[in-house]
């Protein structure tokens, strides 16, 4: 059966080339339906604990130059993360887009378990018997 690919801007942002993506975006993507209200909040709102938890996978962007080490914001900067933050931020988001990613990131990290599990079992020289029961 061939996989469904679910374009959501999430999913988009995960594949893009940006090595770091900023707040605004991240916000933008997770309810679009937000992306031309007036006042977006930030993803400090959705997880008021996000910069502790998420620590190197936080930075801020000052002139296109992220910087680190303890630099707390201020004026000309943003606040980037990294596809690892992305997508620890998607699975904890409350919107309609954020549980589309949820479903196809558990979709396919259960495709890459079934192959690494075959590919496994083959390079072993085993028979792959763990489906036979579903199979039955």
């Amino acid at each position: 059966m061939a996989r469904q690919i679910i374009a959501t801007p999430l999913i988009a942002l995960l594949f893009g080339a940006e090595e770091w993506i900023d707040n605004q975006t991240i916000v933008n993507a997770l309810d679009p339906s937000r992306v031309r209200a007036k006042s977006r909040p930030s993803l400090v709102s959705y997880w008021p604990t996000l910069n502790a938890e998420l620590g190197t996978e936080s930075a801020y962007r000052k002139h296109g130059r992220v910087i680190r080490d303890g630099h707390k914001g201020g004026r000309g900067t943003r606040r980037v993360y990294t596809k690892k933050a992305l997508v620890l931020i998607a699975m904890r988001a409350r919107t309609p887009t954020a549980d589309a990613f949820r479903h196809w990131l558990a979709e396919n990290a259960a495709a890459a378990a079934d192959a690494y599990r075959a590919e496994a079992a083959a390079a072993l020289g085993l028979a792959d018997n763990l489906g036979a029961a579903d199979e039955a």
